[in-house]
């Protein structure tokens, strides 16, 4: 300050300070894990945003989104807010998910069924994509088409 010239600081991004007339800078408070603020000047921890679903974050204090950290391929979690990687649920046997961050069971897809019955084909593919489940059943003649070229097809819509 210079003489007659008085002014107040801001708490930093990442900090909030409920504490009308604060005289330091240790009245500003840290968000709390799986939170984070870019903004300075907070007065309320309102002001301190939940990691969004799929994500987790132990730091205290982050100044950014990029502070949450993604739950692993192979899990999901719809949890908000979440601060530490245990509200990442595993993907059920039989479904994989091979994308990090994912929200929601949803997320994990089923492996693909094939059986056949003397010249035909059934194949079902139950493909789970963000918020609606797709299921496709499909009626193939092996005469019109190969199992070698059903299987490569299959393959390009279903990673396995």
């Amino acid at each position: 300050t210079t003489a007659g010239n008085f002014f107040c600081v801001d708490c930093g991004p990442g900090k909030y300070n409920t504490i009308l007339g604060a005289s330091s800078e240790s009245n500003c408070i840290d968000c709390g894990a799986g939170k984070y603020s870019s903004s300075s000047g907070a007065s309320s921890q309102s002001s301190c945003s939940d990691c969004a679903a799929g994500k987790f974050s132990s730091s205290v204090g982050a100044t950014k989104e990029s502070s949450c950290d993604d739950c692993a391929a192979g899990t999901f979690s719809n949890v908000t807010g979440a601060t530490n990687s245990s509200t990442c649920s595993v993907c059920s046997e039989g479904t994989f998910s091979n994308m990090k961050g994912a929200t929601g069971i949803d997320s994990c897809s089923q492996i693909v069924t094939a059986a056949s019955k003397g010249n035909s084909m059934f194949v079902i593919i139950a493909i789970l994509g963000s918020a609606v489940t797709l299921v496709l059943l499909s009626y193939f003649q092996t005469s019109r088409l190969s199992k070698k070229a059903l299987k490569s097809a299959l393959a390009s819509i279903v990673p396995v």
